[in-house]
Protein backbone atom coordinates (compact mmCIF):
# COMPACT_ATOMS: atom_id res chain seq x y z
CA UNK A 1 0.00 0.00 0.00
CA UNK A 2 1.47 3.09 -0.88
CA UNK A 3 1.81 6.24 1.50
CA UNK A 4 -0.25 8.58 0.21
CA UNK A 5 -3.26 5.79 0.00
CA UNK A 6 -2.49 5.17 4.09
CA UNK A 7 -2.92 8.79 4.29
CA UNK A 8 -6.26 9.05 2.54
CA UNK A 9 -7.42 6.14 4.88
CA UNK A 10 -6.35 7.85 7.42
CA UNK A 11 -8.15 10.73 7.17
CA UNK A 12 -11.03 8.70 6.22
CA UNK A 13 -11.44 7.29 9.70
CA UNK A 14 -10.16 10.07 11.96
CA UNK A 15 -12.25 9.99 14.91
CA UNK A 16 -13.18 14.12 14.50
CA UNK A 17 -14.91 13.29 11.19
CA UNK A 18 -17.66 12.32 12.83
CA UNK A 19 -18.68 15.56 14.15
CA UNK A 20 -17.46 17.25 10.73
CA UNK A 21 -19.56 15.10 8.63
CA UNK A 22 -22.96 15.54 11.04
CA UNK A 23 -22.44 19.31 10.12
CA UNK A 24 -21.54 18.90 6.80
CA UNK A 25 -24.64 16.28 6.24
CA UNK A 26 -26.39 18.80 7.62
CA UNK A 27 -25.68 21.70 5.76
CA UNK A 28 -26.51 19.58 2.76
CA UNK A 29 -29.52 18.90 4.02
CA UNK A 30 -30.45 22.36 4.57
CA UNK A 31 -29.18 23.10 0.91
CA UNK A 32 -31.34 20.97 -0.78
CA UNK A 33 -34.14 22.33 1.03
CA UNK A 34 -33.35 25.75 0.27
CA UNK A 35 -32.14 24.73 -3.59
CA UNK A 36 -28.79 26.45 -3.14
CA UNK A 37 -26.77 26.55 -6.52
CA UNK A 38 -25.35 23.18 -7.81
CA UNK A 39 -21.97 24.30 -7.60
CA UNK A 40 -22.08 25.01 -3.45
CA UNK A 41 -24.24 21.98 -3.14
CA UNK A 42 -20.89 19.90 -5.03
CA UNK A 43 -18.47 21.74 -2.78
CA UNK A 44 -20.45 20.71 0.50
CA UNK A 45 -20.51 17.16 -0.90
CA UNK A 46 -17.10 17.10 -2.00
CA UNK A 47 -15.98 17.70 1.86
CA UNK A 48 -18.10 15.32 3.07
CA UNK A 49 -16.24 12.19 4.48
CA UNK A 50 -18.36 9.15 4.98
CA UNK A 51 -18.61 8.04 1.71
CA UNK A 52 -21.93 6.10 1.31
CA UNK A 53 -22.79 2.72 1.48
CA UNK A 54 -24.70 0.80 -0.88
CA UNK A 55 -26.06 -2.93 -2.03
CA UNK A 56 -25.20 -3.37 -5.57
CA UNK A 57 -25.67 -6.46 -7.97
CA UNK A 58 -22.28 -8.27 -7.51
CA UNK A 59 -22.32 -8.46 -11.57
CA UNK A 60 -22.75 -4.94 -12.28
CA UNK A 61 -19.06 -4.58 -10.58
CA UNK A 62 -17.37 -5.16 -13.84
CA UNK A 63 -14.22 -2.91 -14.12
CA UNK A 64 -11.14 -1.85 -12.15
CA UNK A 65 -8.49 0.41 -12.46
CA UNK A 66 -4.97 -0.74 -11.60
CA UNK A 67 -3.29 1.06 -8.57
CA UNK A 68 -0.62 2.86 -10.20
CA UNK A 69 -3.52 5.06 -12.09
CA UNK A 70 -5.37 5.54 -9.42
CA UNK A 71 -2.26 7.14 -7.48
CA UNK A 72 -4.02 9.99 -9.89
CA UNK A 73 -6.52 10.94 -7.65
CA UNK A 74 -4.62 10.17 -4.40
CA UNK A 75 -1.66 12.55 -5.68
CA UNK A 76 0.18 13.88 -2.71
CA UNK A 77 -1.14 17.34 -3.40
CA UNK A 78 -4.63 16.65 -3.46
CA UNK A 79 -4.54 14.43 -0.13
CA UNK A 80 -2.54 17.13 1.91
CA UNK A 81 -3.59 20.04 0.99
CA UNK A 82 -6.41 19.17 3.27
CA UNK A 83 -7.24 16.97 6.26
CA UNK A 84 -10.50 16.28 4.85
CA UNK A 85 -10.14 14.27 1.42
CA UNK A 86 -12.05 14.91 -1.45
CA UNK A 87 -15.39 12.75 -2.75
CA UNK A 88 -15.41 13.92 -6.38
CA UNK A 89 -12.29 13.83 -8.31
CA UNK A 90 -11.57 15.06 -11.88
CA UNK A 91 -9.24 13.73 -14.37
CA UNK A 92 -8.67 10.49 -16.74
CA UNK A 93 -8.22 7.78 -13.96
CA UNK A 94 -11.65 6.01 -15.00
CA UNK A 95 -10.70 5.61 -18.67
CA UNK A 96 -7.79 3.08 -17.84
CA UNK A 97 -10.38 0.67 -16.89
CA UNK A 98 -10.26 -3.01 -17.50
CA UNK A 99 -12.94 -5.49 -17.60
CA UNK A 100 -13.33 -8.09 -14.77
CA UNK A 101 -13.41 -11.28 -16.60
CA UNK A 102 -11.90 -14.69 -16.30
CA UNK A 103 -8.39 -13.33 -16.53
CA UNK A 104 -9.06 -10.52 -13.92
CA UNK A 105 -6.94 -13.10 -11.73
CA UNK A 106 -3.90 -12.64 -13.59
CA UNK A 107 -4.00 -8.87 -12.56
CA UNK A 108 -5.08 -9.29 -8.84
CA UNK A 109 -3.07 -11.72 -6.32
CA UNK A 110 -5.91 -11.36 -4.04
CA UNK A 111 -8.93 -12.63 -6.23
CA UNK A 112 -6.01 -15.38 -7.69
CA UNK A 113 -6.32 -16.41 -4.68
CA UNK A 114 -9.39 -17.50 -3.82
CA UNK A 115 -9.71 -19.41 -7.44
CA UNK A 116 -6.42 -20.94 -6.38
CA UNK A 117 -7.68 -22.44 -2.83
CA UNK A 118 -11.42 -22.96 -4.28
CA UNK A 119 -11.13 -23.78 -8.40
CA UNK A 120 -7.69 -25.06 -8.23
CA UNK A 121 -7.57 -27.31 -5.15
CA UNK A 122 -4.48 -25.69 -3.86
CA UNK A 123 -3.70 -25.82 -0.17
CA UNK A 124 -3.36 -22.14 0.83
CA UNK A 125 0.17 -22.46 1.93
CA UNK A 126 0.49 -23.17 -2.14
CA UNK A 127 -0.81 -19.86 -3.11
CA UNK A 128 1.01 -17.08 -4.73
CA UNK A 129 -0.40 -14.54 -2.39
CA UNK A 130 0.73 -16.43 0.18
CA UNK A 131 4.26 -17.20 -0.80
CA UNK A 132 4.86 -13.38 -1.09
CA UNK A 133 3.38 -12.74 2.18
CA UNK A 134 5.86 -15.38 3.97
CA UNK A 135 8.91 -13.79 1.97
CA UNK A 136 7.93 -10.49 3.59
CA UNK A 137 7.65 -11.90 6.98
CA UNK A 138 11.18 -13.71 6.38
CA UNK A 139 12.95 -10.63 5.12
CA UNK A 140 10.93 -7.68 7.23
CA UNK A 141 9.56 -9.59 10.19
CA UNK A 142 5.92 -8.31 8.73
CA UNK A 143 3.18 -8.30 5.95
CA UNK A 144 -0.26 -6.85 5.68
CA UNK A 145 -1.54 -9.97 7.11
CA UNK A 146 0.11 -10.86 9.85
CA UNK A 147 3.99 -10.13 11.64
CA UNK A 148 4.61 -13.87 12.51
CA UNK A 149 3.65 -17.47 9.96
CA UNK A 150 1.30 -18.18 12.72
CA UNK A 151 -0.55 -14.84 12.33
CA UNK A 152 -0.18 -15.78 7.95
CA UNK A 153 -1.78 -18.91 8.87
CA UNK A 154 -4.85 -17.94 10.45
CA UNK A 155 -5.76 -15.29 7.89
CA UNK A 156 -6.01 -17.64 5.19
CA UNK A 157 -7.79 -20.26 7.22
CA UNK A 158 -10.27 -17.03 7.64
CA UNK A 159 -10.79 -17.38 4.03
CA UNK A 160 -11.73 -20.84 4.16
CA UNK A 161 -14.82 -20.47 7.20
CA UNK A 162 -15.41 -17.33 5.82
CA UNK A 163 -16.77 -19.61 2.40
CA UNK A 164 -18.41 -21.61 4.69
CA UNK A 165 -20.25 -19.15 6.73
CA UNK A 166 -21.30 -17.20 3.55
CA UNK A 167 -22.55 -20.61 2.18
CA UNK A 168 -24.44 -21.29 5.40
CA UNK A 169 -25.85 -17.90 6.18
CA UNK A 170 -25.56 -16.08 3.14
CA UNK A 171 -23.08 -12.50 2.52
CA UNK A 172 -22.99 -10.70 5.65
CA UNK A 173 -22.03 -7.03 5.61
CA UNK A 174 -19.16 -5.77 7.79
CA UNK A 175 -21.37 -3.93 10.20
CA UNK A 176 -23.38 -6.96 10.75
CA UNK A 177 -20.26 -8.82 11.37
CA UNK A 178 -17.89 -6.51 13.44
CA UNK A 179 -19.76 -3.10 13.25
CA UNK A 180 -16.91 -1.71 11.05
CA UNK A 181 -19.50 -0.61 8.10
CA UNK A 182 -15.92 1.85 6.40
CA UNK A 183 -14.31 -1.96 5.91
CA UNK A 184 -16.62 -2.53 3.04
CA UNK A 185 -15.65 -3.63 -0.70
CA UNK A 186 -14.56 -0.31 -1.66
CA UNK A 187 -15.54 0.93 -5.76
CA UNK A 188 -15.47 4.40 -6.94
CA UNK A 189 -17.75 5.57 -9.52
CA UNK A 190 -16.59 6.58 -13.34
CA UNK A 191 -17.63 8.94 -15.17
CA UNK A 192 -20.05 6.83 -17.18
CA UNK A 193 -21.96 5.69 -13.45
CA UNK A 194 -20.08 2.49 -14.10
CA UNK A 195 -18.73 1.15 -10.86
CA UNK A 196 -15.41 0.26 -10.57
CA UNK A 197 -13.94 -2.47 -8.16
CA UNK A 198 -10.92 -0.63 -6.04
CA UNK A 199 -7.72 -2.82 -5.71
CA UNK A 200 -5.90 -4.60 -2.87
CA UNK A 201 -5.02 -1.06 -1.35
CA UNK A 202 -8.74 -0.17 -0.39
CA UNK A 203 -10.02 -3.71 0.79
CA UNK A 204 -12.37 -6.58 0.44
CA UNK A 205 -10.86 -8.54 -2.68
CA UNK A 206 -11.41 -11.53 -0.99
CA UNK A 207 -14.46 -11.33 -0.08
CA UNK A 208 -15.40 -10.14 -3.91
CA UNK A 209 -13.62 -13.08 -5.09
CA UNK A 210 -16.27 -15.97 -2.76
CA UNK A 211 -19.25 -13.57 -3.82
CA UNK A 212 -18.91 -13.75 -7.28
CA UNK A 213 -17.27 -17.72 -7.05
CA UNK A 214 -20.59 -18.45 -4.83
CA UNK A 215 -23.30 -16.50 -6.79
CA UNK A 216 -23.85 -14.03 -4.56
CA UNK A 217 -26.73 -11.46 -5.97
CA UNK A 218 -26.12 -8.72 -3.89
CA UNK A 219 -23.43 -7.26 -1.61
CA UNK A 220 -22.49 -4.30 -0.07
CA UNK A 221 -19.98 -1.42 -1.15
CA UNK A 222 -18.32 1.55 0.25
CA UNK A 223 -18.32 4.19 -2.18
CA UNK A 224 -14.68 5.86 -2.26
CA UNK A 225 -14.29 8.65 -4.86
CA UNK A 226 -17.11 9.54 -7.85
CA UNK A 227 -15.87 11.62 -11.56
CA UNK A 228 -16.81 14.98 -11.21
CA UNK A 229 -18.90 14.24 -14.66
CA UNK A 230 -20.94 12.03 -13.19
CA UNK A 231 -21.34 14.06 -9.98
CA UNK A 232 -22.08 17.20 -11.87
CA UNK A 233 -25.47 14.74 -14.04
CA UNK A 234 -26.14 12.83 -11.10
CA UNK A 235 -26.07 15.41 -7.83
CA UNK A 236 -29.76 14.61 -6.74
CA UNK A 237 -28.61 11.27 -6.46
CA UNK A 238 -25.91 12.42 -3.84
CA UNK A 239 -26.10 13.44 -0.46
CA UNK A 240 -27.31 11.41 2.81
CA UNK A 241 -30.63 11.48 2.23
CA UNK A 242 -30.69 10.09 -1.43
CA UNK A 243 -28.95 6.96 -0.33
CA UNK A 244 -32.30 4.93 -1.36
CA UNK A 245 -31.95 6.78 -4.90
CA UNK A 246 -28.34 5.86 -5.38
CA UNK A 247 -29.11 2.57 -4.44
CA UNK A 248 -31.90 2.39 -6.98
CA UNK A 249 -29.90 3.99 -9.51
CA UNK A 250 -27.38 0.81 -9.65
CA UNK A 251 -29.90 -2.09 -9.71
Amino acid sequence: MSRTVRKFKRRINHPILKIYNYLISSLINIGESARLPLSIKLCLINAMPERPIICVPTESIRFFVPNKFLEEIFSPHEVTKSKIPSFIFKGDWDKNKMIIDEHYSNYNKGYRTIHQIFVDGKEFHETDEYKILLKKINKWGKSPRGKTIEELNLYFESLIQLKKLIQEHGYKSQIELNGNKKDEIGVFIGRKGEIIKAEDNFSGTHRFALAKLLNIQKIPVHILAVHEKWAYANNHLLGKRNIDKLEKYFQ
